[in-house]
Parts: C-alpha cells; sequence; structure tokens
C-alpha cells in the first residue's frame, strides 16, 4: 500500500523551511561599502563605508570633496567624513555584495566571433589543390577562435563589476568579531 501525501502537509513543510531562510542574516565586516537613501524631502543618497551600529543609529564614514570645483587646486581632493543615520531615516540600503570579473564572458565572446571570421576567411579564399574550402574554413576558424579567446579573455579578466544586494534596514544585526590589536572590533549583521 502507498502512502498519500496531502497538498496542505507538502504546503506546511515548505513555510516552515522557508519562513526563516527570510529571517538568514549575513555578517558584514566594518569598512564594508554601503549605499543609502534617506527618507524625506529631497531624499538625499549616501555612498559609504559601515563602520558600526550603535542601537538605533548605523555609524559609516565616506567621503566629500574639500572644496568646491570652482576653487582653483581642489579637483580631485576628498576629506573622510563620519556620518550617523538614524535607521527610521535609512529608505533604502544596499550592500556591496562582491566584484566580479569578465573573464568568461570574453572567452566566449572572443572564441565566437574569432571562430566566425575564421570560417568566414577560410570559406570566402576557395579551394586549392592542398585544401578544400571546408576544411580551410575549419583550420580558419579554430585557429581564429583560439586567439580571440585569448584576447577577449584577458580584456574581460581586467574589467570588474559589482554587485549591490538590497537589506531591509529594520532588520540590521551587529555581531563581534575577534579583535585584532587593542580595542573592539565589530561587524554588522544584514539578512540575505
Amino acid at each position: 500500500m502507498r502512502a498519500r501525501v496531502s497538498p496542505w502537509a507538502i504546503a506546511t513543510v515548505l513555510v516552515m523551511w522557508v519562513a526563516p531562510l527570510s529571517g538568514q542574516v549575513t555578517t558584514v565586516a566594518p569598512g564594508t561599502p554601503v549605499h543609502l537613501t534617506l527618507t524625506g524631502p529631497g531624499s538625499v543618497n549616501l555612498v559609504g563605508w559601515v563602520d558600526c551600529l550603535h542601537d538605533d543609529t548605523l555609524a559609516l564614514f565616506g567621503q566629500v570633496p574639500t572644496g568646491s570645483l570652482a576653487t582653483p587646486g581642489s579637483r580631485g581632493r576628498y576629506r573622510v567624513v563620519h556620518w550617523e543615520v538614524l535607521i527610521s531615516e535609512i529608505d533604502s540600503l544596499q550592500v556591496r555584495n562582491g566584484m566580479y570579473a569578465h573573464t568568461g564572458r570574453g572567452l566566449l565572446y572572443g572564441a565566437l566571433a574569432g571562430l566566425a571570421t575564421g570560417a568566414a576567411i577560410g570559406v570566402t579564399s576557395g579551394s586549392d589543390q592542398t585544401m578544400s574550402a571546408q576544411t580551410k574554413a575549419v583550420d580558419w576558424g579554430i585557429s581564429f577562435g583560439v586567439i580571440g579567446a585569448g584576447i577577449e579573455g584577458l580584456i574581460g579578466s581586467r574589467l570588474h563589476y559589482e554587485t549591490w544586494v538590497s537589506v531591509p534596514p529594520t532588520l540590521l544585526r551587529v555581531e563581534p568579531v575577534a579583535p585584532q590589536g587593542p580595542g573592539v572590533t565589530v561587524s554588522l549583521t544584514l539578512p540575505n
């Protein structure tokens, strides 16, 4: 006799399994880049690095220009500032999840472009006494594909992009981190 499982039992198990995942936390170390949008008129955007979390206040570091663009010699000079923002004033919070390179994409695009170019050259060169046009297309296509993959793979490895994760600001948590010297070091814990 085969046991039957009701759809309600499956739904209950799924809800019990998925619900804890929604509150899952991610530890963010001090110095992690963040992007905040504050509530209120004008919606101020802040980009900075996490310092710590005090009760209901997020502390972070940022950079601001030292002078106006009209001031001679001030271009490119910044000073570090320390902001403290109430959690209730944060409309949206994004945390940088990491940086990634385009190496694989470059390899793929280079190989495809080289293969197509080499095959086109091989076919248009025609047949001769030693090789047919199809054999030339295959040989030139493979050769150009390898060369294209190498060149585009190198270019792609130098191009990086960042990924950012949106986090509800009310679910911020702080966990202590082992100190690396005198004093106390903390990290910021965010849900996934």
